[in-house]
């Protein structure tokens, strides 16, 4: 029997997991016409930036969301695979790959044009969009790997992103662009001298995280559907645990103990024989012993994957008790008992990153919170703990920003009347803010004392973690954020 974990698995909708936050959120800005938006998906490799480029272009979601053939045309592109790098060459697999799709003949007419003079002449790109426009459709571009792009350009006079802002910035929004890298687009564009606007400025940037238990879950029974091999709860857990909820590190660790289950069984007998077999395999874990010195190169059996896994789960385990017994007491307001999820509702994985803007004057009392939502299973981001030494504050901080889930802005009186830094971070919170739907919770104004609250934030619904309930309507705020975005 095949391994369905193997990494060279072709792609299905149905194995695409979790995401729909990020993914809704792609299409939503590309179906707007009055304001299409474009996106840079961004995160660590193996995490699967080139199947979220896939599921987009799935004929089911662009149907849904009325961006369908032949509204618009979509057209995939894998920067890797351009050897030589340039501005021709990139333009030039565009319009071949446009060239073989059902378009009108117009179009067909420019696109013969630039394939036969120069394929990144501006003026008949431009003449291009003006006809997918005049026929009410659009040109969507999927970018995978765009750094290949981006450290093609010559820094001091990077014609190609100039070209390619422009294009996007058309008053008849003729143009849309998802583009995948590893880093967050601001990053790679700091090294180029643009005498213009950053070209990342025009992209939303999308971050994809690792998965959540239930997704882990999900990924696992997806891809065991159609086989006779089962993982029991605890070795899901595990395989969780020990691939931290990465995809890449989850689908080896499944792969490993696949291979490992499956040759316990003989798939030539009959169901009887089959079902007898199935009887004699463990279902608890066998007692870990500690590794031998002498280790194989290669490990692959169950033993060492699971005593791998005892030994990352204990020095987590001593870890987490050294911390618990190290910290303070939490100020009143500030902690307590967690009213239970609904079933089925997971909002609280340590995945959901919250960034606490403060005043230092206030550090001990933002540090207790901090440690408050550590305990209730959520990622706090706070300057003073999360940015390592010879790390660029300033940026740290931005990225920060633009990467959590949820700004919580504490006020104070040593807050309100502050200039500097934490006015800067509430600006870029705004600013994210309104990229977002209305329904959307994600700027959190929270008191820490009786105080005025800043004119710039008083639209939005605060809590006092001074009062009783504070601490508890702040983590309800926070569920019910999550739950919107489930």
């Amino acid at each position: 029997m095949s391994n369905p974990f193997s990494k060279d698995i072709e792609f299905t909708k149905d194995l695409f997991i979790g995401r729909r936050r990020e993914l809704w959120g792609t299409l939503e800005r590309l179906a707007n016409p009055l304001g299409r938006v474009s996106s840079n998906i961004y995160g660590e490799t193996g995490l699967g930036r080139s199947w979220f480029l896939e599921r987009i272009r799935q004929p089911d979601l662009l149907t849904e969301w009325e961006i369908q053939d032949p509204l618009s045309t979509v057209i995939s592109l894998d920067c890797e695979g351009i050897t030589h790098w340039s501005a021709e060459a990139f333009w030039q697999s565009i319009w071949i790959r446009l060239q073989a799709k059902s378009i009108p003949s117009p179009e067909q007419g420019v696109i013969y044009e630039l394939l036969n003079t120069s394929a990144s002449d501006y003026f008949l790109i431009g003449k291009l969009l003006s006809q997918i426009a005049e026929n009410g459709r659009f040109l969507i571009l999927l970018l995978d790997n765009f750094e290949r792009a981006i450290n093609g350009v010559d820094s001091d006079n990077p014609v190609f992103l100039n070209t390619l802002r422009s294009l996007l910035m058309r008053e008849d929004k003729s143009l849309g662009i998802v583009l995948a890298t590893a880093e967050p687009l601001h990053d790679l564009c700091k090294r180029i001298h643009f005498y213009v606007s950053p070209f990342d400025n025009v992209f939303y940037p999308v971050k994809l995280k690792r998965f959540d238990q239930a997704e882990a879950y999900d990924f696992i029974e997806v891809h065991l559907r159609d086989s006779d091999i089962r993982f029991t709860q605890e070795e899901r857990q595990r395989l969780y645990q020990v691939s931290q909820g990465h995809p890449d590190r989850l689908r080896e660790a499944c792969f490993e103990l696949f291979d490992e289950k499956s040759s316990k069984y003989n798939f030539s007998q009959s169901p009887e024989k089959k079902a007898a077999i199935n009887d004699t395999i463990p279902t608890e874990l066998e007692e870990v012993q500690p590794p031998s010195a002498q280790l194989p190169s290669e490990p692959t059996s169950r033993e060492r994957l699971y005593s791998q896994i005892a030994g990352e789960l204990q020095a987590f385990e001593e870890n987490a008790e050294s911390q618990r017994r190290s910290q303070p007491q939490p100020p009143a307001g500030i902690g307590g008992k967690l009213e239970p999820f609904e079933e089925g509702e997971s909002p609280m994985s340590h995945h959901t990153q919250i960034f606490l803007s403060y005043a230092s004057e206030d550090l001990e009392s933002v540090e207790a919170l901090y440690q408050e939502l550590s305990k209730a299973g959520f990622k706090p981001w706070m300057d003073k703990k999360d940015i390592l030494p010879g790390e660029l504050w300033k940026s740290s901080i931005s990225r920060a920003i633009r990467d959590s889930d949820f700004f919580v802005v504490c006020l104070s009186a040593n807050s309100i009347d502050k200039r500097g830094w934490i006015q800067r971070e509430i600006k870029q919170a705004l600013d994210i803010w309104q990229e977002m739907l209305d329904s959307d919770s994600y700027l959190i104004p929270a008191r820490l004392e009786e105080c005025e609250v800043p004119e710039s934030l008083r639209d939005f619904q605060w809590v006092d973690l001074f009062e009783e309930d504070g601490w508890t309507q702040l983590v309800k705020s926070i569920q019910h954020g999550m739950k919107l975005r489930s």
